[in-house]
Formats: structure tokens, sequence, C-alpha cells
């Protein structure tokens, strides 16, 4: 469960800020075995000319617990985590080449114990298109303390009619504990991730408020998960 909220002064700036909170529960004991809290912050402002920049950050607390069989993982893959406070920052800057086509790179660090926990670095290409359709293609570099930099592309298509918007994401490649500045999204598995897949549709009831949802299928090397979300947006300016 979590709730999103960004603010654009005119044209010069904008700050996202964030919450997210993720239990998993054991029905058989009755007992939460996990808990992860994610707090964000996001900001843009415009440079000069066609430049913009960005910084981000993120606390992430996860509670100990032992990371039991939950269906999905062999009886050989129990572990622990302890309890532990990992921080994020970064920042970019992007390139508006023309009212429709932008180029950015963004670079991500996370923090723990006092040594960088994890490295995110990625190129970022998005065009708007005749007929609602809009592209986002991006290139990410991650990687974790124990672990070489891995490579993944992602690529989004979004096809808007005047209510009605759709959109469909795919990632290949590798990737661990991935953090997505754009939409503020933790990818928090420790796991390797070698495909994501998604479709969503959103409907606007009206100029302030729409309705959002999505189904989603994430492939690890042991497991895969698939899952559905539902939102709301609502839109409001402050004069």
């Amino acid at each position: 469960m979590g709730f999103y909220g960004t603010f654009v002064n005119g044209h010069s700036s904008s700050y996202s800020v964030g919450a997210d909170v993720l239990t998993l529960s054991d029905k058989n004991q009755h007992e939460n075995f996990f808990l992860q809290q994610l707090f964000v912050t996001r900001g843009a402002w415009w440079i000069d000319g066609k430049w913009s920049a960005t910084l981000h950050s993120a606390l992430l607390h996860e509670n100990s617990y032992e990371y039991r069989d939950a269906g999905f993982l062999g009886a050989d893959s129990l572990f622990f985590f302890p309890s532990n406070n990992i921080y994020f920052g970064g920042g970019g800057t992007m390139f508006h080449y023309s009212p429709t086509t932008t180029l950015s790179l963004n670079g991500t660090i996370s923090y723990s114990n006092a040594e960088i926990y994890s490295k995110l670095f990625t190129l970022k290409y998005s065009a708007v298109f005749p007929f609602g359709i809009t592209e986002i293609f991006s290139i990410d570099a991650c990687g974790l303390q124990t672990t070489p930099l891995l490579v993944s592309f992602r690529n989004q298509i979004t096809y808007a009619f005047t209510t009605v918007f759709i959109h469909g994401k795919v990632m290949w490649g590798r990737r661990r504990f991935f953090f997505d500045e754009a939409s503020l999204t933790l990818f928090s598995q420790r796991e390797q991730q070698n495909a994501s897949y998604a479709f969503g549709i959103g409907w606007l009831s009206s100029k302030s408020f729409s309705l959002l949802a999505s189904v989603t299928v994430e492939k690890f090397d042991a497991y895969s998960v698939a899952y559905v979300s539902l939102g709301a947006k609502y839109n409001s300016v402050f004069r």
C-alpha cells in the first residue's frame, strides 16, 4: 500500500514525495515475517535552454525476518536479513531535443552501514508520436556489493484515447535490487531478475480524477510472480 504526490510549480520545477509499506504474512502461523517501509522524494528543475536536472532520495527500512518458504522458494532457500536502513541518493540531467523528444542520464547510489550497497545508472530516450502514442526506452546498469554491474533494457509504449489510455511494458536482461527513479518504485528482491511484462489500462473520468489497473509478471532465476495492481490518481491546482 502506498501514497505518492507530485506538486508542479508552473514550468520551472516539480516536487514529488511518496511512502510505501509492504508486508508478507504466513497464513499457517498467522504472523507477518516481512515488513518493508519505503520513503521517497524527487525534485526536477528547468536549468536553461533545453536542459533540466533532477535529484532524488529514498529511505528503505526492512525489519528483521526469516525468508521462509512462501510457496515459490525451495526448502533450501531460507535466509535471514537483519533489521536495516538503506539510504538512496542520486540525480541526473535531461536534454530536451525537441518539444516531443528527450534524452536523459541518471545515477543512483545506496548506502548501508557506511558502505555502498548498490549502484544504478540509466540512459533513457522518450518520444511522443502522432495519434497519442508515447514510447520510453531505457538501458540500465545496476549491481550490489557482491555482484558486477548487470545490464537490462526496458521499453514502454502508451496509447492515449480521449478518456482511456493503455500501456505495455517489457524488461529483458539481468538486474537486482532495482530503483526506478522516474516512478519512485523499488524492486527490492535480491534474486536476479531476468524479465518483466506488464499491461495496464486507465480511465480518465474527469480532468482531475483517473482510475488505473495493471497486470504484471516478474521472472526471476528460481521463480515467477504475477500480480494485479489497482490505483487512483487525483490532480488539483492550487492558486
